[in-house]
């Protein structure tokens, strides 16, 4: 459901109802070319190593690529973001009832005030944020979907005025030469977001199994939800109505007040507008603070593994959440190879402060605050298991190499 919310949007919807018939093609042929395979990658690379896709593409290309696409990543969230929640925006003032989605003061308020309650809301917790994130995505996407689905049909077979070319000439869409590849190209973007989540596979009981589930059936219901709900757009909003954000509403608007319902249209803009929460959300929380001890083993060529090589992992919980601890590494190089040490320290700060005025008993309200709110990013398995905390890992090093680094040291010394 995360993922499913966190790709699918009916933001992005308008733009294509424009094309009628012609928007189901411009929906598969990036599904087909992008999100089909990009699923299957997230689905394959998840289940294989834990974490998202800095860990993938550092693993294959080395850090400087992991940092690479992790930052491609982020970067696309600084238009993202406010293009999302100025939908948000908009949808709220259909349930208010005023004429003021065109106002920057009040667009860029919701802005502001939205992305920090979903931020604070990622911050307390996974459990937290993923029901929030799977209601919201079910009231919020699935159901106005669906919805418009129903009421699309509806309006078909009831014989009201179609806004689109209905004849199977209109399914292949127009071609103005490269304006047409850049409007495929571009909508790749509608389809993003299959690889957040990943980084929460590992919470699954059985990711090998669960998690490729999961993900087909996200991809399933991102195309339905995609393709469907543009087509009753297309039916019942004129061309000369749709805009970049608010045609979703205006399409239940058009349907309701059809149907002598328009006490409807606030209540469905306040659903769709926690649907684009929900994925402003799932985007904020697509990371993970964890206590990990990971041995990495060299890559197979194929046939058989490579003798020597691969390195350990160690990853760490933040120092600001639950459990507040930081991890104290030692390497000591041995004749027989490294010995690394792993210690997980605690906090020095007394259980209980009389006062909030020293650094030490500042430290015990954190602690305390943390205690209190053990839910935090990582969950309570961030303080991972007792091989993850205070560990001893011996790494065989080639004999010339320890005699190496060894006189290195003497001479040093």
């Amino acid at each position: 459901m995360l993922t499913l919310v966190t790709v699918a949007s009916l933001r992005s919807l308008p733009a294509m109802a424009e094309y009628g018939l012609a928007s189901v093609a411009l929906f598969i042929i990036p599904a087909v070319l992008f999100l089909v395979p990009t699923a299957l990658v997230a689905a394959e690379l998840a289940t294989g190593w834990k974490g998202g896709i800095y860990t993938w593409v550092r693993e294959a290309f080395g850090n400087r690529w992991g940092f690479v696409a992790i930052w491609l990543q982020w970067i696309q969230n600084v238009v993202w973001y406010p293009m999302q929640l100025a939908f948000i925006a908009v949808c709220l003032t259909y349930v208010f009832g005023v004429n003021i989605g065109n106002n920057g003061f009040y667009v860029a308020a919701v802005i502001i005030v939205f992305y920090w309650a979903s931020t604070l809301l990622s911050l307390a917790g996974k459990g937290l944020f993923a029901k929030v994130g799977s209601w919201s995505g079910i009231v919020g996407t699935i159901f106005p979907a669906v919805l418009l689905i129903v009421l699309g049909a509806l309006w078909l077979t009831t014989g009201a005025p179609v806004q689109t070319d209905m004849h199977a000439s209109a399914m292949l869409p127009p071609w103005t030469g490269i304006a047409s590849i850049v409007l495929i190209v571009s909508n790749v973007l509608a389809y993003a977001g299959m690889e957040v989540n990943a980084v929460h596979a590992e919470t699954m009981r059985d990711p090998g199994r669960e998690f490729p589930r999961a993900t087909a059936l996200a991809t399933v219901l991102i195309l339905l939800v995609f393709i469907l709900p543009t087509m009753a757009i297309a039916i019942a909003v004129p061309h000369s109505k749709l805009g970049l954000m608010d045609s979703v509403n205006l399409a239940f608007q058009e349907f309701f007040t059809h149907w002598h319902m328009a006490w409807a249209t606030p209540l469905i803009s306040l659903l769709i507008a926690a649907g684009a929460i929900a994925s402003v959300i799932a985007w904020i929380s697509g990371h993970t603070h964890v206590n990990l001890v990971t041995p990495r083993a060299r890559p197979t060529d194929g046939q058989q593994s490579s003798p020597g090589g691969g390195f350990v992992e160690f990853s760490t919980a933040a120092v600001s959440e639950w459990p507040v601890q930081w991890r104290h590494l030692e390497v000591r190089i041995a004749p027989r190879g490294a010995v690394i040490r792993s210690t997980i320290h605690d906090s020095a700060a007394p259980l209980h402060a009389e006062s909030w005025q020293t650094p030490l008993e500042l430290a015990s309200l954190h602690r305390a605050v943390a205690a209190n709110d053990p839910d935090a990013v990582g969950g309570l398995e961030a303080q991972g298991s007792a091989r993850d905390r205070n560990v001893i890992v011996h790494v065989p090093l080639p004999p010339e190499l320890v005699s190496a680094v060894l006189r290195a040291s003497l001479t040093r010394d």
